[in-house]
């Protein structure tokens, strides 16, 4: 033994996914100095136009799919739609984190509601049903109002179904009925309708040795069941953000997360919601708690730590694949910034895909503007983000909205 240390290669990092967040967590990898391998069925995702080794295949193309696991040392995904079976045993040629038994869980509603109750979780009521007739059986039972939710394949509002009504019930029987008539089987779940006050989330990167930590808690805006503007430090009491906090840690030790887990939230005022059930609940002050649903990968919320806090959540990512400690989460500064998503709205039809940046002469405190290359803006797609700041919360979302009324003006 001479005290040297060996010389580490330089390790290969394989992406499932090629778009925002596999570009934005890629670029974090280079800068630790470690190469990145994607594969994405779209050759014109954001980071298969970057990448220097990329796969192009379909999600069922498994003898393509272990070729891109064999070019890497180690497999993080950016989204949950992909099958968990096939990718186990090329989880032995390369170790797949966060791992399939967790994504197994969260890409599943039905799974991830009931580890919230087997592991006393908050949750709201639910019930769920395999196919068209064990729902409408189920929903002959289950007080209105309440919410329908397709158990895989749902986000930004795709899949659900908001039921206040025996009307709106039969709508909705009848669409989901097609389904199975069209040979699409389909899972679902029922649960109940929260007036809900707040949405936070609160993300936490556990590394592969188990050490744990959380960035700040989030406070989240949606518009059309699309998540509009996140703000940092959230504007709910700090007794509530703790405690949210405490429950996100909980639950990426019960999945055994190795790697990033955001956790969403539901905030309801017990007194709008005196006839809920408490005991589904986390109670905090005048707060009902509840977990809505998990991510085990960077999250839309998190873009807002590539400059409110010390470390990004693609550097925490980053650093956990590649075995280097964790250092400050925590917010780098005293102001409040706020995060706005970039949709395809803000794009003309006539232009390209880029924007008129030079507006930013006029908007002093927004600190950046990330465009994701994405080619064909259209309604509700996300585009891009920027991350404005200010002295105060208020100064912070007029500034943010400011910029984006500028984008949205633009001839």
């Amino acid at each position: 033994m001479n005290g040297k240390k060996e010389k580490t290669p330089v390790k290969t990092v394989g992406i499932l996914g090629g778009g925002q967040l596999g570009l934005m967590l890629a670029n974090s990898i280079y800068t630790c100095g470690a190469d990145v391998v994607v594969y994405d069925p779209d050759p014109s995702a954001p980071l298969c136009r970057h990448a220097a080794k990329v796969f192009n295949g379909a999600w069922t193309d498994y003898a393509l799919i272990e070729k891109f696991v064999r070019a890497a040392d180690i497999v993080t995904y950016e989204f949950e739609n992909v099958e968990c079976a096939p990718l186990r045993p090329l989880a032995e040629i390369s170790p797949i984190y966060p791992k399939l038994d967790l994504l197994a869980i969260t890409q599943n509603r039905i799974n991830e509601k009931n580890f919230l109750k087997e592991n006393r979780l908050p949750h709201v009521r639910f019930a769920t049903a395999e196919g068209a007739i064990e729902l409408e059986g189920a929903t002959a039972t289950f007080p209105l109002p309440f919410v329908i939710k397709t158990a895989r394949g749902g986000y930004d509002g795709k899949g659900q179904y908001l039921i206040r009504t025996e009307q709106e019930l039969a709508d909705t029987l009848t669409i989901l009925k097609q389904l199975a008539k069209d040979n699409q089987p389909f899972s679902a779940i029922l649960e109940e309708f929260i007036a809900v006050s707040d949405e936070v989330s609160c993300i936490v990167a556990r590394e592969l040795n188990g050490k744990i930590s959380s960035f700040p808690v989030f406070e989240n805006h949606h518009r059309n069941h699309i998540l509009d503007k996140t703000i940092i430090p959230a504007g709910v009491p700090e007794a509530v953000q703790d405690k949210v906090k405490e429950i996100a840690e909980e639950a990426a030790l019960a999945l055994d997360v190795q790697g990033l887990l955001t956790t969403e939230f539901f905030l309801a005022r017990r007194s709008e919601n005196e006839d809920k059930e408490v005991e589904c609940s986390t109670v905090c002050g005048d707060y009902l708690i509840y977990i809505n649903e998990f991510a085990p990968r960077p999250h839309n919320s998190g873009h807002i730590t590539r400059n409110a806090c010390h470390l990004s959540q693609f550097d925490a990512l980053a650093r956990i694949l590649l075995e280097i400690p964790l250092t400050d989460l925590s917010c780098n500064s005293d102001n409040i910034h706020c995060m706005v998503n970039i949709l395809g709205e803000s794009f003309k039809k006539d232009s390209s895909t880029q924007l008129d940046l030079r507006l930013l002469a006029d908007h002093a405190n927004v600190a950046e503007v990330v465009l994701y290359g994405k080619l064909n803006p259209r309604p509700g797609r996300k585009m891009g983000h920027f991350v404005a700041w200010g002295k105060d919360r208020k100064a912070a979302i007029e500034n943010a909205q400011s910029f984006k009324d500028s984008l949205d003006r633009t001839d």
